[in-house]
């Protein structure tokens, strides 16, 4: 997968990630949605780690992205009991019916807000300077301001609408700065 298109795959995930986590306790309570989305996506990630190291192993490949792995997977499996006693300890309750659009939440914040969104921010950091990486975490509110404006029907004050257009300019003045300085820089 191409950089760019990680990239905007990421500010999707994220711009969509919160109004799921919205949609995914309706109906379920925000702590069984929670943990639930937390065990599905640290069941990801393991079942993802040995389909991973079988496959290494299978074609002898010698990689060093194995140890990483276990250790990851050794962390999550640590952590997953925790989440299921936390659920337990604050609410402990199962929904009797899960409503669609929150089961359809869960799922995708475990797979894709979860597990598919850091691993693509992971990868777009080894391939990109921070400073750029970190621009992600400044367009996605925006655009899940904008997000649960048209989905969830959420109103825009004005001092909200004044915030957003504030770090648009700020991105906008950031990039466009770059672009002169580039052609400023050019000995042509």
């Amino acid at each position: 997968m191409s950089v760019l298109l990680s990239y905007i795959t990421v500010i999707l995930i994220w711009t969509t990630t919160p109004l799921a986590i919205k949609w995914s306790s309706e109906g379920t309570g925000f702590i069984f949605a929670v943990s639930s989305r937390m065990v599905l996506g640290i069941l990801a990630v393991l079942l993802s780690t040995v389909i991973y190291s079988f496959t290494a192993i299978k074609v002898k490949q010698h990689n060093q992205g194995i140890p990483a792995l276990t250790i990851t997977a050794t962390g999550l499996m640590f952590a997953m009991p925790f989440y299921i006693l936390s659920w337990y300890l604050i609410d402990g309750d199962i929904p009797e019916v899960i409503v669609i659009r929150a089961g359809i939440s869960i799922l995708y914040l475990a797979f894709f807000g979860s597990v598919i969104g850091f691993a693509l921010f992971f990868y777009i950091l080894k391939h990109v300077s921070a400073i750029r990486v970190s621009l992600i975490t400044l367009v996605t509110p925006v655009t899940a301001l904008l997000l649960g404006k048209y989905l969830n029907d959420e109103p825009l004050g004005l001092q909200i609408t004044a915030g957003a257009i504030l770090i648009l300019t700020g991105l906008s003045s950031y990039e466009f700065g770059s672009v002169a300085r580039w052609i400023k820089a050019d000995p042509e």
